[in-house]
């Protein structure tokens, strides 16, 4: 999309934000993997898995011989699962919170445990399978619990912590791999700045973009910014008084498309069932772009959009819901950024094919996975799950 394209685009986007719910044409759901709690983990909520060549990599935050969670692979094409790491629930920490990819070793976050107690930051090596602990949390100016994928940026990684700081509200930090160094950058929570961040960062422009469920002059969240280089944190867009029609709480990672940055609100809205929003860099304008009703399209957008990589320009992206949908278990659905009309490509049953999507959908080779935190048939540990659009 160029030109004078891109004007009829925006153009368009004023105008949407009513529901337009359409159904897709047949759609092929692939379960690859049913997980069993004790063996293999499972109960996963909010870790996306990490596709390289032919394997998945991923994280469940429960499960596992000491129910602390485990770290996996996947061989996509036989479906047969092994156990990379079991966490024990002392110093290397418990519940892991996603991975990231950075130079053959992937690195995440465990939310709680650790040294003392409040979550680490650890990697595994791809060809050794070696595991690290590169760092725990004390609750002091580093924080505490830390949430979400970080971000691979600048040769550093970057996170944040949910809570913890120097105001109890959370903190922005960078972590060297090499070394395991972690430098506190910000802490949330002061006056009406943004508080409590459930997600990870994104990139765009050299600056940093993300959300709080909190804090902002409402107390119902914010969009915030970060740049590296002059090390100022600001809010870019306080979402409205509880229970407004521009969305509250959101928890997703964020997205840029054409310019402008997407998310979703998992509360508020005109049916109070969540949005997707866009907000604007450089304005900080928020515009409603979609409404969930909580019935056939679903309800409650907890994670983020996602699109498949090198096709950006159809305008097209896609994201799960954990209720609504035909069966009340969440559905996936696709959302058409020039029209504003959303698609319930698929809702969830809760038998084989499990229920409760949370975790954000990721892409490699024109097809996305994702994973759900309950059913599958074996014990209800959750599934691994495909598609292709």
């Amino acid at each position: 999309m160029r030109g004078s394209s891109c004007l009829a685009w925006f153009i368009t986007l004023l105008c949407a934000g009513t529901p337009q719910v359409a159904f897709s044409a047949p759609f092929t759901l692939t379960t690859l993997f049913a997980f069993n709690k004790t063996t293999h983990g499972g109960g996963s909520t909010n870790d996306s898995e990490v596709p390289i060549g032919r394997f998945l990599y991923g994280t469940t935050n429960g499960g596992g011989i000491a129910g602390n969670g485990v770290i996996y692979r996947l061989d996509i094409a036989t479906g047969s699962e092994k156990i990379l790491y079991y966490f024990t629930g002392g110093a290397d920490g418990c519940s892991p919170n996603g991975m990231t990819l950075y130079r053959n070793v992937l690195y995440g976050t465990a939310i709680a445990c650790g040294a003392a107690g409040y979550g680490t930051v650890f990697s595994i090596d791809l060809t050794t399978t070696t595991f690290r602990t590169l760092y725990s949390f004390s609750n002091a100016a580093d924080g505490s619990y830390p949430q979400g994928n970080l971000l691979s940026f600048g040769g550093y990684l970057w996170g944040t912590a949910d809570y913890g700081g120097a105001n109890g509200a959370g903190t922005l930090f960078r972590i060297d791999p090499s070394s395991g160094n972690l430098t506190s950058l910000h802490s949330f929570g002061a006056g009406s700045d943004a508080a409590n961040p459930p997600n990870g960062l994104i990139a765009y422009n050299n600056v940093l973009y993300g959300v709080t469920q909190y804090g902002g002059i409402n107390n119902t969240g914010a969009v915030y910014s970060y740049d590296p280089v002059s090390g100022m944190e600001k809010v870019v867009y306080a979402f409205g008084a509880f229970g407004g029609t521009d969305g509250y709480r959101p928890a997703s990672q964020l997205l840029v498309q054409y310019g402008a940055i997407f998310g979703t609100a998992q509360a508020g809205g005109t049916r109070n069932a969540g949005v997707i929003f866009r907000v604007n860099p450089k304005t900080g304008q928020e515009k409603v772009v979609y409404n969930f009703t909580g019935g056939v399209d679903g309800a409650t957008p907890y994670n983020g959009l996602s699109v498949v990589p090198g096709n950006r320009a159809y305008g097209v992206v896609y994201g799960v819901v954990s209720e609504g949908g035909t069966h009340d278990k969440g559905t996936i659905f696709s959302f058409n950024l020039t029209t504003g009309s959303l698609t319930t490509l698929y809702s969830f049953a809760g038998g084989t094919d499990g229920y409760l999507p949370y975790s954000q959908l990721s892409a490699a080779r024109g097809t996305f996975y994702g994973n759900t935190a309950g059913g599958g048939g074996h014990g209800g540990g959750g599934t691994i799950f495909s598609f292709t659009p």
